[in-house]
Formats: structure tokens, C-alpha cells, sequence
């Protein structure tokens, strides 16, 4: 109880901290930009409640958060660049929004003050440094059937677990008056809603395995307890929450692409903003060369099939492996036959003789005179 005490204390400093920053005038002509997973300060004039944030890729993004009693966001409009309408919430404490890559606009509408945050891998811009608890970035990591205090915040009251395997997952809780929870919405990695409910005081949802984040809505403090046979013991924080740097630092791109924002190994390097061939360094790798040299050695890391297709780039754009021309691509090819599919020196050559153009000379061309 005492434990529980002080961690609601401390929950309740951080908050405050959040609460009593000032929002600064965010206007049409000079919006804020969104850090990914920070609570932004929104005031009550609608006209100084603008923000904006850039997306890199199609995705699924989290929208959530409360006025300063915890109570939901009246009105939240995203807008494109455009000004298209994408996305209008009211009455809104959580919401999952299916975003094309782009830069978007964001306005608030409330009677009272409040925070909000916008949360997805993929959003641009400045890292959110030093998270505060409790954030999508710095999430309770609750232990199974373990009782975890909640305040009246939705931004800073999200929880981290892992289900290990299919079953069904059970939620139970109250506020501090005995009342039922006001609302918790889960979602997955993926930030696609998978649960979304009011007035919860026991209930029980079936998931398959995977990491969920949930969040508490509440106008008062309050406990919440989650239980599975299926939950895991405490589970590790994805690199892509807690590595900030992402591709720019050392070899994180290419042993998890996961902390470049991308799921698969092919993605490190090839939808990770081409980081790796790009920018060797970011990878852990000297030169442009070497970044090449990456995606000929293992093809399937810059997304194709096979060594030859790998080869085929090097031949294609010689420049791409450090070489000057197409007959030194060319080359290649000859020198390790096995690098274009076939099999011996002899059939390599023959390819030369074949074709003399890929090899860079020029057909003797007789002439007869008579």
C-alpha cells in the first residue's frame, strides 16, 4: 500500500509539471510541431490551438488525451495540407486514424485546458527526450494481476504488456469513489484500436499474441488491475521507444530494423529511408560501397530476390559498387561467374564473346574491299 502511495505521488508531480507549463499561442500561420508521444499543452482559444506533424510512411495513428479534470477533448480536427478534412473527433479521448505519408494539421477545440498527444513510429521530427512516465514512450510496465494506481491524465496513464500466446485478457478497476473507469481503449503496435469501452469495472477481452498499450481515461484517481494466463513476465520496451537516435547512430538500423520504424530485416535498409545505402555510416559501415555491398551480399535486405538481382544492380549502376563503368560491372560478372547465376569462367567469357558491348569493345568489323 505504501508503495502504491508514494508511486501515486510521484505519478501526480508529473503531471502537475505537465499541466502548469504554458501553452504557448500556436496560430494558422505558426503552428507547433508535434513530438511523437508528447503531451502538448492546448489552451481554450481554438484559434491558438494549431499543430502540425509529418508523416513518413501510410499508417495507423494514435490520437489521445483529456482536458486538465481528465475529462474528454470536446473537438480534435486533423486537416491535410490541403485543408481536407482527414479526421473529427468530439467528445474524444482516444481515437485510431488511418494516415497516408504527409503533413498534417492538427486543431483543438475545448472550454478548458488540457494535453493531447499524437503517437505513431513513423511520425517525423525531434525525438521525445526524456519521456515522462507513464507516456506511450515511458509506459507503466504492469506486473500480471498486480494493482497499478491511475490519475486523471489519459496521455501519462498508458500501459505496456505482452501476450505470449491467444487467449482472453481481463481488466478490472475503479476510481477512487468505487465508480467503474470511464473508458480504456487498447491498441496494438501497429496503433490499429483493438478495444474500446466505458464505464469498465470488470471485463474481459480475447487477444491474440502480441504487445498492447492501454489507456485509462479518468476524471478521478483510481486503480486498475490486468490479468492473463497468457501475459508475460515484464516485457522489454521495443528499441524504437527506447534507442532515440533511431538510423542515424551505429549498427541499431541494421541488427533491429524495428528501431528504424520498420518490422522487416529489408525494411533496415530499404524502406528505412534507404539509411544503410544512403548513409553507410548510419549503419555502422564505412562507405557507399560497403552499404552496396550490403544489399549484393544479402539481397533480401534491400527487398529482392535473389544474389544475381543484387549483381544486376551493381552491373546496372556501376557506380552503386564503387566502380566506374558498366564494363567493370561488367567484369564482375566474368571474373566471379557465380555472382550472375552461371556457372563457369568459360560461359562468363562467352557472354563477353556474345555480346562484345557488354564487355566494353567494340565488334571487329571487317571490310572487304573489291
Amino acid at each position: 500500500m505504501k508503495k502504491q502511495f508514494f508511486l501515486m505521488v510521484f505519478i501526480l508531480i508529473a503531471q502537475i509539471s505537465i499541466f502548469t507549463s504554458q501553452a504557448k499561442a500556436n496560430g494558422l500561420s505558426d503552428p507547433e510541431e508535434i513530438i511523437s508521444a508528447k503531451p502538448m499543452s492546448f489552451t481554450t482559444n481554438t484559434n491558438e490551438n494549431w499543430y502540425f506533424f509529418t508523416l513518413g510512411y501510410d499508417t495507423n495513428v494514435a490520437i489521445f488525451g483529456s482536458d486538465v479534470s481528465g475529462a474528454p477533448i470536446y473537438q480534435i480536427n486533423i486537416y491535410d495540407e490541403n485543408m481536407t478534412e482527414v479526421f473529427a473527433g468530439s467528445d474524444l479521448n482516444s481515437a485510431s486514424v488511418r494516415l497516408n505519408t504527409g503533413r498534417y494539421f492538427v486543431n483543438i477545440s475545448e472550454t478548458q485546458i488540457g494535453t493531447f498527444s499524437v503517437y505513431s513510429k513513423y511520425l517525423e521530427g525531434p525525438p521525445y527526450t526524456d519521456p515522462v512516465k507513464g507516456s506511450m514512450t515511458n509506459p507503466y510496465l504492469p506486473e500480471n494481476g498486480v494493482a497499478l494506481p491511475f490519475l486523471t491524465e489519459t496521455t501519462t496513464n498508458i500501459y505496456y504488456f505482452e501476450m505470449m500466446t491467444y487467449g482472453n485478457f481481463l481488466m478490472s478497476g475503479s476510481d477512487s469513489s468505487s465508480n467503474a473507469i470511464y473508458q480504456i481503449n487498447i491498441y496494438d503496435e501497429n496503433m490499429l484500436q483493438v478495444f474500446s469501452d466505458r464505464y469498465v469495472d470488470s471485463t474481459a477481452k480475447t487477444l491474440p499474441a502480441g504487445k498492447y498499450y492501454l489507456m485509462v481515461s479518468e476524471t478521478e484517481t483510481g486503480s486498475i488491475t490486468l490479468y492473463s494466463p497468457s501475459i508475460g513476465e515484464t516485457p522489454v520496451l521495443p528499441d524504437y521507444l527506447t534507442y532515440q537516435d533511431g538510423l542515424n547512430d551505429g549498427q541499431i538500423c541494421t541488427d533491429n530494423p524495428d528501431s528504424c520504424g520498420s518490422t522487416v530485416y529489408q525494411n533496415g535498409f530499404n524502406d528505412g529511408s534507404q539509411s544503410c545505402i544512403d548513409d553507410p555510416s548510419s549503419c555502422g559501415m564505412s562507405s557507399y560501397e560497403e552499404g552496396q555491398q550490403a544489399c549484393i551480399d544479402d539481397p533480401s535486405s534491400c527487398g529482392i530476390a535473389t544474389y544475381e538481382e543484387g549483381q544486376q544492380a551493381c552491373i546496372d549502376d556501376p557506380s552503386s559498387c564503387g566502380i566506374s563503368s558498366y564494363e567493370e560491372g561488367q567484369q564482375a560478372c566474368i571474373n566471379d561467374p557465380s555472382s550472375c547465376g552461371i556457372a563457369t569462367y568459360e560461359e562468363g567469357q562467352q557472354a563477353c564473346i556474345d555480346d562484345p558491348n557488354s564487355c566494353g569493345i567494340k565488334p571487329t568489323v571487317v571490310v572487304i574491299s573489291l
